[in-house]
């Protein structure tokens, strides 16, 4: 039940559920703390409860769960959370400066109307992608803040993790992770590649199947193509069709549009 919107506190039944050997309720929004009758969840050998707004210690009790493999000592919970407790190191503007070689066209990746990103080596010899904002245009001030509170807030094993941020008056940038080849088979960085990616998204999106469960000639595209004209219930996933008779032809003329 990992990667949902689950709110308000564990319930106090989960403790019912002895035969239960794997527990993920990792990235939600569950508060409150772990109760005591986790311990009676006997059977249990893994649990995952990271990137929540879980308060309070671990109860004792759960040293009793013997299969627990999850269990290590103290350490498993902090290393859970790490990504979202461990303090930034503070890096100086000049050291993105000398990292990126003056932001010299050599080490441009890409670059866009909202600014350019180039490719660096810090002092500790970690790679980055520093994308630095054009100030030249009003509406990138607030861009920046909103880009910064989301992608703080934002962890997926998909989305390349943001290392720090830089902000004066004069520089904005954002320091992220740096992904060698983050374009397709070929390494080919193009308006067309964006456009592809944003087509195979919502075709994942209305036929609930991902690109990669195709194998040999035919693609998660083909699939769609071929079936588009005649099949087109065949390949949307049901869930997104709620009606029936003359409005569901109506639905699937939408979807058959998006397709």
């Amino acid at each position: 039940m990992s990667m949902n919107q689950f709110s308000n506190g564990i319930t106090k039944e989960i403790g019912g559920l002895q035969n239960l050997a794997h527990l993920s309720l990792r990235h939600n929004k569950l508060q409150g703390s772990i109760p005591d009758s986790v311990s009676n969840m006997v059977g249990l050998k893994f649990r995952n409860l990271s990137h929540n707004s879980i308060l309070g210690t671990i109860p004792k009790s759960l040293e009793k769960l013997q299969n627990l493999k999850y269990r290590r000592g103290k350490r498993a919970p902090q290393q859970a959370d790490s990504s979202s407790t461990k303090k930034r190191e503070r890096i100086s503007y000049y050291e993105y400066l000398h990292a990126t070689d003056d932001l010299s066209e050599s080490n441009l990746i890409g670059s866009s109307s909202f600014g350019s990103v180039y490719k660096g080596i810090l002092k500790s010899g970690t790679a980055v992608a520093v994308k630095v904002f054009n100030l030249q245009l009003d509406v990138v001030f607030k861009s920046f803040d909103t880009e910064c509170e989301v992608l703080r807030s934002l962890r997926h094993r998909n989305h390349v993790k943001v290392i720090n941020s830089c902000s004066n008056l004069d520089f904005k940038a954002l320091v992220l992770e740096y992904m060698p080849r983050d374009y397709g088979l070929k390494g080919l960085v193009s308006t067309k590649c964006d456009i592809y990616s944003y087509g195979v998204m919502l075709l994942e999106t209305f036929t609930r199947r991902k690109s990669n469960e195709f194998e040999g000639a035919l693609s998660l595209k083909q699939w769609v193509s071929y079936s588009l004209l005649d099949a087109l219930m065949d390949v949307v996933d049901a869930n997104l069709l709620t009606t029936t008779g003359k409005d569901l032809q109506k639905e699937l003329d939408v979807v058959a549009s998006i397709m």
